[in-house]
């Protein structure tokens, strides 16, 4: 049950930077054409889902071990 709430917690905080990183990366780059932004962007997000993937896989090792 604990470990629910916490992936629940850790996705939610992943959302939520992702979120805050996209709407900074949008207002940084407004003399960027839309193609160059939009490829910047999503070679953001796709980072942060490998760090967040990164976490999530450890929350579940600890899981395992705990077991």
């Amino acid at each position: 049950m604990i470990y629910q709430n916490v992936m629940k917690e850790l996705i939610l905080i992943g959302v939520k930077i992702i979120l805050n990183n996209l709407y900074w990366e949008l207002k940084k780059k407004k003399n960027y054409s839309w193609s160059v932004r939009f490829r910047l962007i999503a070679k953001n997000i796709s980072f942060q889902f490998l760090f967040s993937n990164v976490i999530i896989n450890v929350v579940m090792k600890l899981k395992e071990w705990n077991n």
